[in-house]
């Protein structure tokens, strides 16, 4: 068996549909328009299901809005550390690989581009529950022998994702298809590393196939500001207003770009360009 938790989310979808021999496991706190309906409704952290035969688990499950964490930290952390607490038992009592979902977030504010072998100082509660969750995962490798592999996501985007969550290109693309004002939090000059959820789906089941301990950032290694990001977007749109500001929000990260040499040495990384990408997910939102 090969598990898939969050299967019913924006990058679980796009991994079902390069994958259908999964088995989901969601509690669809986080579903939005996926084609997948046949799913096992179960909350990670409760300790109550024990699948047998389990060869591998993708564990993307999670609470991911770094302002609910920020607003609810003991809620945010229990779900997310815990979730990975039983999926890494599952994988011990099956000797089962594990690919974890983790993110930028566990770098914190640095400066500069981002190495795996950086130290780890988050500057959100979410960020904390993954850094956690990664140092649990490599705690079970070193005492139980199981294959790891740690993606470190940066800021995925594309078709499904749900505007609701807060992402800041879903909600851009839907409030200016709508007409309505565009908010920048701070002055548009926050840099992130956009990578499209097709590219993401690809790599996250490719890395199945390696043995011990990995971490990889799972990135395109360019930088784009928010402010740039609104421009493309305007462009291919034709919005023509320019955004309104508001303060800066307590947990955002000034500047996100990854080093992607790691991964470039595994995975074949020619990805999807920004402006080809965020036609693709335009295309999606306008019908």
């Amino acid at each position: 068996m090969k598990i898939l938790t969050g299967g019913l989310g924006f990058i679980g979808g796009h991994i079902l549909e390069l994958d259908k021999d999964l088995t989901i496991i969601d509690d669809l706190s986080h579903s939005f328009d996926v084609p997948f309906k046949v799913f096992i409704k179960y909350r990670l952290g409760s300790f109550s299901y024990n699948p047998k035969n389990v060869e591998i688990i993708y564990h993307l499950a999670a609470n991911i809005s770094v302002k609910e964490s920020m607003e609810k930290p003991a809620k945010v952390l229990d779900n997310n550390v815990r979730g990975v607490l039983e999926v890494a038992e599952w994988a011990r009592k099956n000797d089962a690989k594990i690919v974890f979902a983790s993110s930028a977030a566990v770098y914190g504010d640095k400066d500069g581009v981002l190495k795996e072998d950086m130290e780890l100082e988050p500057i959100s509660v979410y960020g904390l529950s993954k850094k956690i969750g990664e140092e649990i995962l490599r705690k079970y490798h070193e005492l139980y022998g199981l294959d790891i592999v740690i993606l470190r996501y940066a800021n995925v985007y594309g078709p499904r994702q749900d505007p609701g969550v807060g992402a800041v290109i879903p909600t851009f693309i839907v409030r200016m298809l709508q007409g309505k004002e565009v908010y920048f939090y701070g002055d548009g000059s926050q840099v992130r590393d956009f990578v499209f959820v097709k590219d993401v789906a690809r790599i996250t089941l490719e890395s199945s196939r390696l043995k011990g301990f990995h971490v990889f950032n799972l990135g395109t290694g360019i930088g784009t500001s928010i402010k740039e990001l609104f421009e493309i977007i305007d462009r291919e749109i034709g919005y023509g207003k320019k955004p309104l500001l508001k303060p800066e929000r307590e947990g955002d990260i000034k500047k996100s770009v990854f080093d992607v040499s790691r991964l470039k040495r595994f995975f074949d990384i020619d990805f999807v360009p920004i402006e080809e990408g965020l036609r693709k997910t335009i295309k999606y939102y306008r019908f």
